[in-house]
């Protein structure tokens, strides 16, 4: 999920709050007011999965066939197993998600009350945090309260870049401060949706390195990966007079803002997400396919209902999150 907080409990009575809604069709809607940012990773080459860039694929059709977006309107960043792109879409590597989602910032083609959609298949980790915190806290303050960093990984994961550093995760604290920098320029019409877990506290049984991996889940980089994560996020946010305002993604006592958008995310912080194949032996993530069923059969009024109303698995429970979460989805009147 999103980084740590309170969820909000799915029950049965959700189920039934918004019966009517499914009664009345969807009112159509203007493609052209909505731009999306579609991430798959595949091709990690320690813990290779194969339905990401299938799953960021089955997004791409649902928002073109369905909302009509235009397809220049979609970016794509897609890394199928073995790392080449040969359809034209961008390599998932570190520096091009950052790239292109700090683009969406200055990106005057975006409208305010556009809707933007950043959409992410892969792997994700979690990183505890009380260590690096130890000598950066004032004495009073509980390390226990400090929160864990969920991480989301590119595709050249622990490569080496040219100056001999590792490729490191992105954390989720950066793109939530990017959402808030979007938010200020173009409104909180933002939905992020992430098919990845991050805890792999839960997993047993996870096959060795480099052979099939049914969970989107991993074990953290090195300890040390979390200074310069933060460190380097912290910097690059800088250059956004707002963001120093405010409080750094690098503080001990940072919270999330759920005010810039809504969340929605394959599984709770202690379980993982699956994925497997279908009948016509294509893979999938289980969330982003019932997702995008629920979503195609206009069941559901709200992001709340829409989670609501999802299969439920074991050991896989999908959230929602964020004040707007009781909207109407994409933000339709």
């Amino acid at each position: 999920m999103i980084e740590d907080r309170d969820s909000p409990e799915i029950n049965e009575d959700m189920k039934h709050l918004t019966f009517e809604s499914l009664q009345t069709k969807p009112k159509d809607r203007d493609g052209s007011r909505f731009w999306a940012v579609l991430i798959g990773v595949d091709g990690d080459p320690h813990y290779p999965l194969h339905g990401c860039v299938s799953d960021a694929e089955l997004m791409e059709k649902y928002l073109i066939e369905d909302l009509g977006v235009p397809s220049d309107h979609i970016q794509r960043l897609l890394g199928p197993t073995g790392g080449e792109t040969t359809d034209g879409s961008i390599s998932p590597t570190r520096a091009n998600i950052l790239k292109t989602l700090y683009s969406l910032i200055d990106n005057t083609d975006i409208l305010p009350g556009d809707n933007i959609i950043v959409y992410f298949a892969g792997n994700g980790a979690r990183y505890d945090a009380e260590e690096y915190y130890r000598n950066r806290v004032p004495p009073e303050f509980s390390l226990a309260s400090t929160r864990p960093l969920n991480a989301l990984c590119p595709l050249d994961r622990a490569a080496r870049n040219d100056d001999g550093s590792e490729v490191l995760d992105i954390s989720v604290r950066e793109i939530e401060a990017i959402f808030i920098q979007i938010s200020l320029e173009k409104g909180h019409k933002i939905t992020l949706i992430l098919d990845c877990g991050h805890s792999c506290a839960r997993i047993r049984g996870v096959p060795p390195i480099g052979t099939r991996h049914p969970f989107r889940n991993v074990s953290p980089l090195l300890r040390h990966a979390i200074e310069p994560m933060l460190e380097g996020a912290h910097q690059r946010l800088a250059a956004y007079p707002q963001y120093l305002a405010g409080r750094s993604v690098a503080a001990y006592d940072w919270q999330p803002d759920t005010s810039s958008h809504v969340v929605l995310a394959a599984c709770q912080k202690n379980e993982y997400a699956r994925e497997e194949e279908d009948d016509e032996e294509t893979t999938h993530g289980i969330f982003t396919k019932s997702l995008v069923d629920s979503l195609r059969s206009g069941q559901g009024s709200t992001y709340v209902d829409l989670i609501a109303r999802l299969p439920k698995w074991l050991d896989q429970t999908p959230i929602v999150a964020g004040d707007h979460m009781d909207d109407p989805i994409w933000y339709q009147e």
